[in-house]
């Protein structure tokens, strides 16, 4: 999945380089928060995801719960992070 270019126009970049340094935190702080609300999104539930190693061919029950056990550590792990 290739990232979309970003794209600055000519009026944002004169409204960025005006702003004072607390009106820049603001913009920064919003442009953060819009991405992070894209990106929270796309992601894939656990459920979908057992679901769809279980039909891998090979996959027991077994497998499949240590499989799920390593990748609930690496969320809780990423969480803290």
């Amino acid at each position: 999945m290739s990232e979309p270019e970003i794209v600055l126009d000519r009026s944002t970049y004169k409204a960025v380089k005006a702003m004072d340094r607390q009106k820049m935190e603001q913009w920064i702080n919003n442009v953060y928060i819009s991405g992070l609300n894209d990106a929270s999104g796309d992601g894939v539930s656990m459920e979908e995801l057992q679901n769809t190693i279980a039909k891998v061919e090979g996959i027991d029950e077994t497998r499949l719960k240590a499989i799920m056990q390593a990748i609930g550590k690496l969320y809780k792990s990423k969480k803290h992070e």
